[in-house]
């Protein structure tokens, strides 16, 4: 098994390390495909005896279907890998209330469902998708759903008509919202209005092209008995922009509408992010996880596509969020990792199974309280309709590192040496692993000094301790050597401790290359055997360098050059360069300082 990315910044590694590993959870994935599970399996992502039951509902095999849910159990099982899998691969409403009826009747905890419906109800946690959940809660469930990734594919708002023409304006005057279509493909739009179960209301949906010609439309009728909701599909054979429009076929009333982009890729010019959750993650009975992408997870912002509440009905959600782009076997790295807030969800999922293991007489209602309640808090003070309680955090109290640059001075020179000392703490009541990296910019280099009893890897400027005890207090010191060409400027130190930044001294400012005081010695004149005079420049603290002596006389030519590696001073005795004495007159003196040595 690797570990997984998300596993650190959450707090996951240090809470298995503590022997909470998931160990008697069952933990149901509702997915529509796990195709390459037996390849995940060989690759030793997923532990066989992990997988104590799957099954299909939908007749067609449950290795069909898409990767999707294979790669949602390789997160659940890297956070929790002794939490017991159930696979159980459904394909529409039907499946799903027979997937969570063998779910309650197997004792499973924790559903993951990174799945949504965008036509059974209006944002409002009302519908039948949202009743199975519900029942599942009821049953003691904890059901964590993702919240969806239309944030850039949703427009909400209530139905319009200044010049009474029957067709919907999108703003004052524009009857026909740009659909963005990046790459071609499928474009499947669905548009659904607050009038649920069934209605009377009758909205048609049109795609056109830039002149205005219909290419696709769906006009199904309303007339009491039929729910709110329109579909049109069709395959864009090249990119561009599209228009969708909307038409009122037969309303009475104006009703408020909802219009989703489901595939992935195209998005609309101008899209309404907030309100853009689907069924189940707006029922108050799921725990909704929106997605933070894990190189951002210590400041966000949240992923573009992530939804947002508030609910139609006026509910915060998300209720917090987890990482995503994490590298999967099959999502790469290379192409982002595993991208959305199906990779988010997983991850709170499997947390949920560490803190069942640690305690497994935890109610529902108690599990989602510590899981909300530990977030970090992102956005505004407090829960917000982009990041809900915040961003999942598996540990009360981070360890923690500080860090003290010993420097005297406003400045540091290039070729100088500065000490760097680190202070870590683990946290009382915790234990586990912890892992220092510093990250300090181009042209510093990093000479250890003292460990601190971690190991020390080069390649990445990081220490790790496999081991430290609740409390402990670690010091470690390093020579961070700056390169002679190095460019006057200011620079920063940056470092993490198990992902979270490290405190203290972070900024240096480098000046310029070293400037050595040279004093002219105004010599009394002495008379040698020679008989020529001489005077001497002097440079305390300069032995060793390479210097160059040049005098010029004032029409700017040289009549004296001279370089040596000298102790203390340079002596000219007042010669030219043939030898001969210079005229009386006044010199001038160039001296240059060799600082490659620093």
């Amino acid at each position: 098994m690797q570990l997984s990315q998300g596993l650190l910044p959450t707090g996951g590694l240090l809470f298995q390390s503590q022997g909470f590993q998931g160990q008697g959870v069952k933990v149901a994935i509702i997915d529509a495909g796990f195709s390459g599970l037996y390849w995940a399996v060989k690759h030793r992502v997923l532990a066989a005896g992990a997988i104590v039951f799957k099954k299909d509902y939908t007749g067609k095999g449950l290795l069909t279907g898409g990767e999707h849910g294979s790669a949602v159990a390789e997160i659940v099982h890297e956070m929790a890998p002794r939490a017991q899998l159930y696979l159980m691969k459904i394909g529409d409403e039907v499946d799903l209330e027979n997937a969570v009826d063998d779910a309650i009747r197997l004792g499973v905890r924790v559903i993951n469902c990174s799945l949504g419906w965008f036509d059974t109800d209006f944002d409002d946690g009302t519908g039948l998708i949202n009743e199975i959940a519900r029942r599942a809660r009821a049953a003691g469930i904890l059901w964590v759903n993702a919240a969806g990734n239309q944030a850039q594919a949703h427009w909400i708002g209530r139905f319009r008509d200044s010049n009474h023409d029957g067709w919907a304006e999108f703003a004052l005057g524009k009857q026909s919202l740009a659909l963005k279509v990046p790459l071609g493909g499928l474009i499947d739009l669905v548009l659904v209005w607050n009038d649920w179960p069934t209605t009377d209301q009758d909205y048609d949906l049109y795609l056109t092209d830039s002149r205005g010609k219909v290419l696709a439309s769906s006009q199904n009728r309303q007339t009491g008995t039929q729910p709110p909701r329109e579909e049109l599909q069709y395959v864009a054979d090249h990119p561009g922009v599209y228009f969708v429009r909307v038409r009122a076929h037969w309303a009475t009333r104006p009703m408020w509408l909802r219009l989703f982009q489901i595939e992935s890729g195209a998005y609309f010019e101008k899209p309404i992010p907030h309100g853009s959750l689907v069924a189940p993650a707006d029922c108050s009975c799921t725990l909704a996880v929106g997605a933070v992408n894990r190189e951002r997870w210590s400041s966000g912002p949240q992923e573009s596509f992530s939804a947002l509440g508030p609910t139609f009905d006026g509910r915060i959600k998300p209720d917090l969020v987890g990482p995503d782009g994490v590298d999967n076997l099959f999502f790469s790295n290379r192409f982002g990792g595993f991208l959305g807030t199906s990779a988010a969800a997983p991850h709170v999922a499997g947390a949920a199974a560490l803190l069942l293991s640690q305690h497994p007489g935890w109610s529902t209602a108690q599990l989602k309280a510590a899981l909300r309640g530990d977030a970090t808090d992102l956005g505004p003070p407090g829960p917000d309709v982009t990041y809900g309680a915040g961003e999942l955090d598996l540990i009360l109290g981070w360890p923690s590192a500080a860090r003290h640059v010993q420097h005297t001075g406003s400045a540091v020179r290039p070729g100088e040496r500065l000490v760097v000392s680190i202070n870590l703490q683990m946290p009382l009541g915790r234990f586990g692993g912890l892992r220092l990296q510093e990250k300090p910019p181009a042209g510093f280099r990093i000479v250890p000094l003292d460990n601190g009893g971690g190991e020390f890897d080069p390649g990445s400027s990081a220490w790790s301790w496999p081991a430290a005890a609740p409390g402990r207090t670690i010091w470690l010191r390093y020579a961070l050597v700056l390169s002679p060409e190095i460019k006057p400027g200011r620079y920063r130190l940056k470092g993490t401790i198990n992902g979270r930044p490290v405190e203290g001294d972070s900024l240096l400012t480098v000046g310029r290359g070293r400037t050595l005081r040279a004093e002219l010695a105004a010599l009394r004149p002495q008379r040698r055997a020679s008989g020529y005079l001489w005077s001497a420049l002097m440079a305390p603290g300069a032995a060793g360098r390479g210097w160059r002596l040049q005098v010029f006389n004032l029409a700017g030519r040289v009549v004296f050059s001279f370089s040596a590696t000298i102790k203390r001073a340079l002596v000219w005795s007042e010669q030219d360069r043939l030898g001969a004495p210079v005229a009386t007159g006044v010199y001038l003196y160039l001296v240059t300082v060799d600082t490659a040595q620093g």
